[in-house]
């Protein structure tokens, strides 16, 4: 399952819609992984992001889990 990057693009599913529900909130910082500059980040960040859409983890334990791998590859 992929989230549409084309305009006009509808899925129905129970996940898109909530991720689509939060990048869309006025405050909203998007880092897609292609954008950060090491692939074990990249990694890291897409494994929360599937354990979050798996159910196994919650938006705030995965935006937690993806900021602490942010920071650690920073340091």
């Amino acid at each position: 399952m992929a989230v549409p990057s084309i305009v006009g693009t509808h899925v129905s599913h129970p996940f898109v819609e909530k991720i689509s529900e939060i990048l869309m909130l006025p405050d909203a910082t998007v880092y897609w992984p292609h954008t950060v500059s090491t692939e074990s980040l990249q990694v890291k960040i897409l494994e929360g992001v599937n354990k979050y859409l798996a159910g196994s983890s919650s938006l705030e334990e995965t935006l937690i889990e993806i900021q602490q791998a942010v920071d650690q590859a920073w340091d």
